[in-house]
């Protein structure tokens, strides 16, 4: 079970119907590989490559090598009708950091504060994204934000990319890349 996935009514409700549930929910890229291993272990399997502790921490080492030294700042745009976006207390912002990328709402005490496009462009991000969940946003989209948001290059992604961590955190992070910083 995930905390932002799942609620904990239906936790209950399994645990109360007899089953065993397991409850994980990275915040950050980092705690990708423990949250692999605990799964693997609960479910009698083996670790896959690169989750092994020493295998994960070089692979995060690399990933940080890596990133450029020369930081893009960006705002990750979550939904619509509100507009929200997040802050550092997510994995998806994380995700960013580790390739570069500094999230212009970090420091925001909500962890999915409501934003308007005006207070956005006072951000001055150099890159908007607009991952396809958990709100589908559209060309129109990027249209609308491009137009508040004067000079800011305007991507929409993959969100399984951004937010789904897990065994496709390391393909991710190499597709997420090559959006944010196209070669």
């Amino acid at each position: 079970m995930n905390d932002e996935e799942n609620r904990i009514e239906d936790a209950r409700a399994l645990t109360a119907a007899g089953l065993r549930v397991h409850s994980m929910s990275p915040r950050a890229v980092a705690g990708v590989g423990a949250a692999m291993r605990e799964l693997c272990t609960e479910l009698g399997v083996d670790v896959p490559p690169p989750f092994d502790g020493e295998a994960w921490d070089r692979w995060l080492d690399e990933q940080r090598a890596r990133a450029p030294r020369d930081r893009l700042t960006a705002a990750i745009l979550v939904w619509r009708r509100p507009w929200m976006t997040l802050n550092a207390d997510t994995y998806g912002s994380s995700v960013l950091e580790l390739l570069g990328v500094d999230n212009v709402f970090a420091g925001g005490d909500d962890r999915y504060p409501e934003v308007t496009l005006d207070e956005l462009a006072g951000k001055g991000p150099e890159l908007v994204l607009l991952p396809d969940e958990p709100y589908a946003f559209r060309d129109t989209h990027a249209d609308e934000v491009a137009r508040a948001v004067a000079g800011a290059q305007v991507e929409r992604l993959d969100g399984q990319d951004l937010f789904w961590w897990g065994i496709r955190t390391p393909g991710a992070c190499e597709r997420l890349g090559r959006v944010i910083r196209p070669r």
